[in-house]
């Protein structure tokens, strides 16, 4: 009697399969991205100071986005998320401790979200 192996029956969607998580990993615009707008001021959490060159990074299971702040503390983002609507951001500085947080975005957007953060002095 033979024994018949159901590998052939899934191997073309395994290969299907892998070939989605494939493309997913070259991050291009898709129906399913969602275009986000962040904003926000870093200050010193003893004075309320702007910190002027902090570092900024988002990251997902995907993407990671960085940039640093203005003068005035100001940080600006605009990038797109995909069905996850939460992305952790990372802050930094040095002679400051470095924050991070997960945050979570409201979508539909009406306007920029804002998240100000306030660093701690080493």
């Amino acid at each position: 009697m033979k024994k018949e192996s159901n590998l052939s029956f899934f191997s073309p969607m395994v290969v299907i399969f892998i070939l989605i998580n494939i493309n997913s990993c070259d991050h291009e615009t898709t129906l399913f991205d969602i275009p986000v707008f962040l904003t926000g001021i870093v200050r010193d959490n003893i004075f309320n100071n702007p910190i002027d060159s902090a570092w900024i990074g988002l990251a997902d299971n995907m993407e990671t986005y960085s940039t640093y702040t203005d003068s005035s503390g100001k940080y600006d983002f605009s990038f797109f998320i995909g069905s996850e609507h939460r992305q952790r951001i990372f802050v930094g500085k040095s002679g400051f401790l470095t924050f991070d947080t997960l945050i979570q975005f409201s979508i539909p957007q009406e306007d920029f979200d804002t998240v100000n953060i306030y660093l701690t002095p080493e």
